[in-house]
């Protein structure tokens, strides 16, 4: 078995590029954004300014808002 380090499987700065994209995109600010996913501001604020990894929760939540733009 190699033990040698294997690239990470969360990007946190793509992902909050993504967020912050899509934010711009729709118009949408942080709080509308946590009242339309059921979550709260400051996690979605961590999430797109990459302060730190959103929760599973949070992360779940986002990408299925940010796949449901796609979709549309």
């Amino acid at each position: 078995m190699d033990n040698t380090p294997s690239e990470p499987l969360f990007d946190a700065e793509a992902f909050a590029l993504e967020v912050r994209l899509a934010m711009a995109s729709e118009n949408i600010s942080y709080r509308q954004l946590a009242s339309l996913i059921g979550s709260d501001q400051a996690s979605i604020h961590r999430a797109a300014k990459k302060a730190l990894p959103p929760s599973i929760e949070t992360y779940l939540r986002l990408r299925k808002w940010l796949d449901g733009r796609v979709a549309q």
